[in-house]
């Protein structure tokens, strides 16, 4: 009966059928830039006076007199269906971690953000502030940039943001 299983096991074994040994390389890089860009959202935030809570979510920064942050952190690979899945992915996040990850919290006002490497598209910054989350990205100077719908958030939270 244990043979019949790791036969199975072994048809079925997706590592040996597709030589994944690419997209691990860039799988490797992107982890690095996503860990990088984290970090240097920790570091801002803390600079302004936030606590960092680190766990399965990306960045949850607290703050007396300041909404919960819910940070979500994404990477684009560049190609237009990639920015796709991970506004998706971001959406989807920030609104399962209001849900089910922030029990210490409850009672507390909250709010999501999606940020991204680099710009996403205007359909998609519309898409997910239509939905209360507020979007940040960096510009080609490497400075956090966001909408005129989220300057004023960003602006009294003291984080210097270019349009």
């Amino acid at each position: 009966n244990n043979d019949i299983v790791s036969e199975d096991e072994e048809k079925y074994n997706s590592q040996k059928l597709i030589d994944w040994s690419p997209i691990e390389g860039k799988n490797e890089e992107r982890k690095f830039r996503h860990r990088k860009l984290n970090d240097e959202v920790h570091k801002l935030l803390k600079d302004r006076g936030f606590r960092i809570f680190e766990g399965n979510i990306d960045c949850l920064a607290f703050k007396d007199s300041t909404p919960i942050l819910i940070n979500e952190i994404k990477t684009l690979s560049g190609e237009e269906k990639d920015e796709k899945a991970q506004v998706l992915k971001a959406f989807s996040q920030l609104y399962y971690y209001e849900m089910f990850a922030m029990k210490q919290f409850e009672g507390y006002k909250s709010q999501k953000i999606a940020i991204f490497e680099g710009k996403i598209s205007d359909e998609h910054i519309n898409f997910l502030e239509y939905n209360n989350i507020y979007v940040l990205w960096k510009n080609d100077d490497g400075i956090l940039s966001c909408s005129n719908y989220s300057l004023e958030f960003f602006k009294e939270l003291n984080i210097v943001i270019e349009i």
